[in-house]
């Protein structure tokens, strides 16, 4: 029996219980007593899995690769930091488009809708821990940068593309393919998948900081490459002029258990 349907959330009672489902995709179960038994995680088509196999895959090209600058002695040493720690060898699924307003006040992922941005990491905080409860948050750099070495290692891209020259696809300003304006989510297909590259910039966490990644489609692939990461300085500069950068700045999500 449904007790409850409005506002894009359905409250059921069930022999064994209460089952709660959101627009969200969350859904909770609870038993008789109101204690909580069950949150199922919804699959996600948007989300891509970064597990021991992508990790696999990216051992051979850090064996043989030979950075030739600063950025990529830099993008080469985080991706060894992290394959020689079993801490931070998990398992986790990472956004491969850039997320969409949903009602009010949530996101969602889904291709040709308005990319959600916002500049101010307190706002992302919230609707990615929003979006899977218990699950879901900001990615770390680490998380991020792993990603990108698993495209690296798979040939989408080459080292230089992401940390000296982005300039040649994605949505840059001076790339051949842009668009002159912020696309629409999954528009283009960059490094094997649609996760707005050169569209906006990307939101991370890094050391429990708020870190700015890449660069947006009013950017230079060359000045700011897929890798970069913004200084202390210009992150100050986008934060505090929020009217200017509020449609570049895009936070990336991922799930993970535990």
């Amino acid at each position: 029996m449904i007790l409850y349907e409005k506002n894009g959330i359905k409250i059921e009672e069930k022999e064994d219980g209460i089952k709660i489902t959101t627009v969200k995709g969350t859904i909770l179960k609870l038993d008789k007593e109101g204690e909580l038994v069950e949150q199922i995680i919804p699959t996600f088509d948007y989300f891509f899995r970064m597990d021991m196999m992508a990790r696999q895959i990216i051992v051979p090209w850090l064996v043989y690769v030979k950075p030739k600058t600063k950025a990529q002695e830099e993008f080469v040493e985080v991706i060894r930091d992290i394959l020689s720690d079993s801490t931070k060898c998990y398992d986790y699924k990472i956004a491969i488009i850039e997320p969409s307003p949903s009602g009010r006040d949530g996101i969602t992922y889904d291709c040709d809708s308005d990319v959600y941005t916002a500049p101010l990491p307190s706002y992302w905080e919230e609707k990615a821990r929003d979006l899977v409860l218990g699950y879901s948050r900001i990615a770390t750099l680490e998380e991020l940068y792993l990603f990108y070495a698993y495209r690296i290692a798979e040939g989408y891209w080459t080292i230089e593309y992401v940390c000296d020259d982005s300039s040649s696809d994605g949505n840059y300003n001076d790339s051949p393919v842009s668009s002159k304006k912020k696309d629409k989510s999954g528009a283009k297909e960059v490094g094997g998948f649609n996760d707005g590259i050169g569209n906006t910039i990307k939101l991370v966490m890094k050391d429990g900081v708020p870190t700015l990644v890449g660069g947006s489609y009013e950017m230079s692939g060359k000045t700011h490459p897929v890798a970069k990461i913004f200084s202390p300085e210009e992150y100050e500069l986008i934060s505090r002029h929020y009217g200017r950068y509020a449609d570049e700045v895009s936070g990336v999500v991922v799930i993970k258990k535990g």
